[in-house]
């Protein structure tokens, strides 16, 4: 019974100080600095174009991008056409690396390539694509990179190091011909135990054709009990452009997870192929800190233990 009383005496004893902690303990804030003005901000926009018409081979199609100087010093800038593609399920761009699928890079001309702007200014730069008569069918994607270029020399005597800042601006075109547009949704998960928030469900989606389509994802939070839902993005889902030969992985977060509970979890993957693809997957998730599970198993430890010494000590009676 002297073993019993001192487990009961440490369980006390580390709730005790639990508690103590959690009523004293007091988030901190850090005083962060005012965000200073970037002498040098330079700003491309659109980011990207998705060419909805389909590019025929032997014409000719325009568009324009739009440079601005969101600094507070004038600086020069270069426009180049570059490749475009992909690396990885991660998506990192990489605009120096060539395949069948960014032949654009070859077929596009800027009405300007240097230039100056003053702090405040900006200005466009169209782009224009002379698609071969023998183009082949599918999905072509090339990249134009805006570099800021500067004074080596003013710039060492007024700051002491080179600025250079480059952005890069994506064209997404489908040349007309025999058109493959199909993908499969590789993986759709939801993780079911969590020590921690956020909430989360990953997704993996393949496009196996020859030209990009849109992955639509719906992610849904309700509580364990009752149908209300604590989160949804149903009416402004969640997109992304997947290129061809090309793997995506994606994860939907719900950011206001709480620190303890159970929630049933949704998600749907949606691709516009030519298939209409879809998949879809429920969980329940089971949220729960490191420490709330160390205590549990301590409190059912002590409670067996307990249990078991009651049964020892009745029979040792009889």
């Amino acid at each position: 019974m002297k073993i019993l009383k001192r487990f009961r005496n440490l369980l006390a004893t580390f709730l005790l100080a639990f508690i103590f902690a959690i009523s004293n303990s007091s988030g901190f804030a850090i005083a962060a600095d005012e965000a200073k003005a970037d002498p040098y901000n330079m700003r491309v926009s659109p980011s990207k174009a998705v060419i909805e018409e389909k590019l025929e081979p032997g014409n000719t199609y325009h568009g324009k991008l739009k440079v601005s100087n969101d600094g507070t010093k004038k600086f020069n800038f270069q426009a180049t056409p570059t490749s475009y593609a992909v690396d990885g399920e991660s998506y990192t761009p990489v605009f120096d690396k060539e395949n069948d699928y960014n032949k654009i890079r070859e077929w596009v001309t800027l009405s300007q390539t240097t230039g100056e702007l003053q702090p405040g200014e900006s200005t466009e730069i169209e782009y224009t694509i002379e698609v071969p008569s023998d183009a082949n069918g599918g999905g072509q994607y090339a990249g134009i990179t805006v570099q800021m270029v500067q004074d080596k020399e003013k710039e060492a005597e007024s700051t002491g190091f080179d600025v250079t800042n480059q952005i890069g601006f994506v064209i997404y075109a489908e040349v007309d011909g025999e058109i493959e547009k199909t993908g499969s949704i590789v993986d759709n998960k939801i993780s079911g135990f969590r020590f921690s928030p956020p909430i989360n469900a990953t997704s993996v989606v393949e496009n196996t054709g020859n030209t990009h389509f849109t992955a639509k994802y719906i992610f849904k939070v309700l509580p364990f009990f009752g149908d209300e839902e604590l989160y949804t993005n149903e009416e402004n889902p969640q997109t992304a452009l997947i290129l061809p030969d090309t793997r995506y992985m994606n994860t939907m977060t719900w950011e206001g997870t709480p620190s303890i509970g159970i929630f049933r979890v949704h998600q749907t993957v949606q691709l516009n192929d030519e298939n209409n693809t879809q998949s879809t997957v429920e969980k329940l998730v089971l949220v729960c800190p490191a420490w709330l599970v160390f205590v549990i198993a301590l409190v059912l430890f002590v409670l067996i233990f307990w249990i078991v010494s009651r049964v020892r000590g009745r029979k040792h009676k009889s």
